[in-house]
C-alpha cells in the first residue's frame, strides 16, 4: 500500500469518526436546549473529542490541519476547553468570596470576567483552527469553508439574543432565544454529516481490520 493509499484511508477514518462524534454532540446539545434529556456532558465530551480526532488525525494524514502546529494545537486546544469551560465556571461560583450583597457582586463580575476570558481564548482558537484548515488543503473544496461557515453562524447566535431585547417585539424575544441556542448544534450536525458523506465518497475503501 502506497503512501497516498495510506493518506485516503487515514482521512478516512478520521472523517468517519470525528463526524459521528460531531452528530452525537449536536443532537445531544439539541436534545438539551429543546428540554428532552439531560445530555450536555455527552454532548459536551463528544464535542471535545471530535476536536481532538480532527486536529491529530487517525493516522499520519487523517489531521485536518495537515499535523502543522500552530493549527493542530489550536484545534486541539479547543476541544480541551469545550470541556473545560463550563467546569471552570462551576469552579468559579463554587468558590465564592464570603457573604451579602458585596460578595455577591464581586463574585458576579469574577463571573463576568471570566466568562469573557474564556470567550476571547475560544474565539482566538476557533479562529486560528479554521484558517489552519483553509491552509492544509486536507479537505477538498468546498466542505474547506464550511468550519469558516459554522464560525461565522455561532457569532450570529451569540448575537442574536442582544439584537432581540433591543429591536424585535417581546413576543418574538423567546423565539429568537430557542433558534439562537439551537444553531451550535445546528452547525455541529451540519459539520458531522459533511464529514461522513466525505468519508463515504471516498474512492478508496478502508479495510475493516487495522494492518
Amino acid at each position: 500500500m502506497n503512501d497516498v493509499d495510506e493518506d485516503v484511508i487515514s482521512r478516512r477514518r478520521t472523517w468517519i469518526l470525528g463526524g459521528l462524534l460531531l452528530i452525537t454532540a449536536g443532537l445531544a446539545w439539541a436534545a438539551v436546549e429543546l428540554r428532552l434529556a439531560p445530555l450536555g456532558v455527552l454532548g459536551l465530551a463528544a464535542a471535545a473529542a471530535a476536536f481532538v480526532v480532527f486536529a491529530l488525525g487517525i493516522g499520519p494524514g487523517g489531521s485536518v490541519t495537515g499535523r502543522r502546529p500552530l493549527g493542530t494545537i489550536a484545534l486541539a486546544g479547543l476541544g480541551v476547553l469545550t470541556v473545560g469551560d463550563p467546569f471552570i465556571r462551576m469552579l468559579i461560583v463554587g468558590v465564592g468570596g464570603g457573604e451579602g450583597p458585596q460578595a455577591a457582586e464581586q463574585q458576579a463580575m469574577t463571573h463576568q470576567l471570566v466568562s469573557a476570558v474564556l470567550g476571547v481564548i475560544s474565539l482566538t482558537l476557533a479562529v486560528i483552527a479554521v484558517v489552519a484548515i483553509l491552509r492544509a488543503g486536507v479537505v477538498p473544496s468546498p466542505w474547506r469553508w464550511l468550519p469558516l461557515f459554522a464560525l461565522i453562524v455561532l457569532l450570529i447566535a451569540r448575537g442574536l439574543p442582544y439584537l432581540a431585547q433591543t429591536s424585535i417585539p417581546l413576543s418574538a424575544v423567546a423565539v429568537v432565544f430557542t433558534i439562537a441556542n439551537l444553531l451550535p448544534a445546528l452547525m455541529l450536525l451540519l459539520m458531522g454529516v459533511a464529514a461522513v458523506v466525505l468519508a463515504a465518497g471516498s474512492r478508496t475503501r478502508v479495510p475493516l481490520a487495522t494492518a
